[in-house]
């Protein structure tokens, strides 16, 4: 005979059925596995030797989220989870400082040209930076940073809708994987996967024609550059406004008007962005709550949280209230319960528009009940007006 369970099942029980009643909750109360591999423990060494404050996090894995960042310790409401210092942050304007010290000095300009002006954005800067220093490999100083990123994004639908070769003229669909990911997007992603593919091949062509003016080598290998996009794309932190600083590096890219990233580690007033070792560890849940900040006394920047985690949880982040449209086209996942999700209809309203009007336009009796193609016209202008 099968024996029941006592008191301390049926609690256990209860437990279980509550959590699965609030989301994201038996996520959050998962403890993980820590991760031990060489990669984790070089990049924490790394980043101790350069001026990273410690902290309560270790990478770890978990059953729901694969791999993240579990405290170590019991983390109070109000305390800071993690500071990253200002040499430990790329920028487009660090970028600039890299570049400059390996362009062509002004007195080899043509003479009365003047240096050429920085025309790279802040995205087209960061990516082309972690091209550079990915070709480098172990020789460069930021390697252990690189090995940490991920080795592709294949659950990011662009890394294979953009081929092996850039193209103006649209995603290629002469693969068979690139078939299966446009045929298995809804029609709405799909223009917006399309859209996308279209600001990855415009950045890599304005990065190569502004290279090509300093004399530089341009990012040949296409799949590399994807790669670096992406990255810089699912990875970055937005780090706010700040007030500009008296020792903001120009943006001219003349050699003698800039100063390497070995004498400074300034940011500039104009970065938004920047890529940070150990942050992008950090998961997205739509629970979580957390301020982040630059603190300019300090020179770190801050992510603090406003509720607690006892030791063993998973600490998360919030990339911001985002659909699963959205988070599959630029994170690659998609979240089982989000409460920003929508069900975009334009296309399923637009042919029911075209279809209301074809057959208004064939009765043959003008006052036959059905609206007139000017006045669904007006009614669709209206419902615009007022986002609907």
């Amino acid at each position: 005979m099968k024996r029941r369970g006592g008191r301390t099942y049926r609690q256990r029980r209860q437990r279980l059925a509550a959590q699965e009643t609030q989301p994201g909750r038996a996520q959050r109360e998962t403890k993980g596995r820590p991760c031990t591999d060489k990669t984790w423990s070089g990049l924490r060494s790394w980043c101790k030797a350069r001026g990273m404050p410690r902290t309560k996090l270790t990478l770890a894995y978990f059953p729901d989220t694969f791999r993240g960042m579990m405290a170590t310790r019991d983390i109070a409401a109000g305390e800071d989870v993690v500071r990253v210092p200002e040499s430990l942050l790329i920028t487009a304007s660090k970028v600039r400082q890299l570049v400059a010290a390996g362009a062509p000095s002004a007195s080899s300009c043509p003479s009365g040209s003047k240096p050429a002006r920085w025309a790279l954005s802040e995205h087209q800067s960061l990516a082309y930076w972690l091209y550079a220093e990915s070709e480098k490999h172990t020789r460069s100083e930021w390697h252990r940073y690189i090995d940490s990123l991920p080795r592709d994004f294949a659950s990011v639908p662009l890394f294979t809708l953009a081929g092996d070769a850039p193209s103006s003229s649209g995603i290629a669909m002469d693969t068979r994987e690139a078939r299966w990911v446009m045929d298995h997007l809804p029609r709405p992603m799909q223009q917006k996967a399309v859209e996308q593919h279209e600001r990855l091949y415009s950045d890599w062509a304005s990065t190569c024609r502004f290279l090509e003016t300093l004399g530089l080598a341009v990012p040949a290998a296409w799949r590399r550059y994807v790669w670096a996009w992406l990255a810089v794309n699912t990875r970055c932190i937005h780090l706010g406004r700040r007030r500009p600083a008296a020792s903001e590096v120009s943006e001219s890219c003349s050699a003698s008007a800039c100063v390497s990233l070995s004498s400074t580690q300034a940011i500039g007033s104009s970065d938004s962005m920047a890529l940070a070792p150990v942050l992008d560890f950090l998961n997205h849940s739509e629970q979580a709550d957390v301020v982040t900040f630059y603190d300019s006394v300090r020179r770190q920047f801050v992510i603090r949280t406003n509720r607690p985690f006892s030791k063993g949880q998973e600490v998360f982040i919030s990339y911001g209230p985002h659909d699963n449209r959205f988070m599959l086209l630029e994170y690659g996942f998609v979240l089982r319960q989000n409460p920003y999700q929508v069900l975009e209809l334009d296309h399923a309203v637009g042919a029911w528009i075209d279809t209301a009007k074809s057959r208004s336009r064939a009765a043959r009796r003008p006052n036959s009940g059905l609206m007139q193609p000017a006045d669904i016209d007006a009614l669709v202008d209206a419902l615009k007006q007022h986002r609907l």
